[in-house]
């Protein structure tokens, strides 16, 4: 509530942060995200880690590779392993946990078994609704 009473009134701001030309906005970006890498360990490896890094995902952006997934898997992915060890520390390494302990936890796997399956039948759905077409005309 105290973030959005903050920045409601900052709105006009954030819009006009969006004419800001690109050439004054990356040496910007560039220093901050500099500044803010070293202040968490002040070591240089982290210095070295992020310039690295930096230069993977533009050769991956030149390529086309999404940075959306990339970025979810680097944020979530350590979040994600603990709490796999912690539900299998739990169950004594019982993988049903995982998938059947909860009424909540079948719906999300049956969800995520949908997205999986259902672009591979749709193709088939669609040349079988214009065979019936091509039919009836």
């Amino acid at each position: 509530m105290i973030l959005l009473a903050i920045n409601i009134p900052l709105v006009g701001l954030f819009a006009r942060l969006l004419s800001v030309p690109a050439w004054v906005l990356m040496p910007f970006t560039v220093v901050v995200s500099t500044i803010g890498v070293y202040s968490g360990k002040s070591t240089t490896f982290d210095l070295v880690l992020m310039v690295g890094l930096g230069f993977a995902a533009y050769l991956l952006r030149r390529i086309g590779v999404p940075m959306a997934p990339l970025i979810l898997g680097l944020v979530l992915g350590r979040i994600l392993e603990q709490s796999l060890r912690r539900s299998l520390s739990l169950s004594g390494g019982d993988v049903g946990i995982l998938l059947w302990s909860s009424p909540i936890s079948i719906v999300l796997w049956t969800m995520a078994a949908g997205v999986l399956i259902i672009p591979l039948l749709l193709p088939g759905f669609a040349r079988r609704r214009n065979r019936n077409a091509v039919e009836v005309e």
